[in-house]
């Protein structure tokens, strides 16, 4: 019985185990059969389905292949991790998105209490002078980090639009609604 045992297990493919972390060949042969592709470019990543507005970033793939190899990771294993990794990313894009959704409804909220019914007008405005002074990548860089939702932001834009109504070269300028003592003050001055 025993030396039926001794023979299957001598029979058996072994791999040595390296010699400690400087033997660079043990580590490549343990590598080779573990299952490791031989060029970080054969292993396939399967890719996620991303949610809306989130990009797919080629290079990123690219460098965790390289690592995996480098690490001596399985196909199996190196997608394991991969799945992971892009799975952590998706939920941390969710939660970004679905956090300046919230920041933009309340930055809304409180500026319509702050303006009431001149809030439309007011936003007109503001919208007004981004356009006639701020360049497009201020503008592009507004709408990526969500600091065009601040509103101090907008705030700051609204007082320029107001500072710049009654100049011309403000272009779509809304008028200004007439406010009730401003009509009782212009009926007082006349009489």
């Amino acid at each position: 019985n025993g030396y039926k045992n001794l023979e299957s297990l001598l029979g058996k493919d072994r791999i040595p185990v390296p010699n400690g972390d400087e033997d660079e060949e043990g580590w490549q042969r343990w590598y080779q059969a573990a299952g490791r592709p031989e060029k970080p470019e054969e292993y396939d990543f399967k890719r996620p389905d991303l949610p809306e507005g989130m990009p797919y970033d080629d290079d990123t793939e690219k460098a965790f292949r390289t690592w995996a190899h480098i690490n001596g990771l399985s196909k199996k294993q190196a997608q394991n991790l991969f799945d992971g990794y892009a799975k952590t990313q998706m939920e941390r894009h969710v939660a970004y998105a679905t956090t300046q959704k919230q920041a933009v409804a309340t930055a809304e909220q409180a500026l319509r209490r702050e303006y009431g019914n001149q809030y439309e007008q007011a936003v007109a405005q503001a919208k007004s002078a981004l356009a006639t002074y701020a360049d497009p990548d201020y503008i592009k860089h507004l709408e990526e980090t969500g600091q065009g939702n601040d509103p101090r932001v907008i705030r700051a834009w609204i007082k320029v639009g107001k500072e710049m109504g009654g100049d011309t070269k403000l272009a779509g300028a809304v008028q200004a609604k007439p406010q009730a003592q401003d009509i009782d003050k212009a009926i007082g001055d006349f009489r």
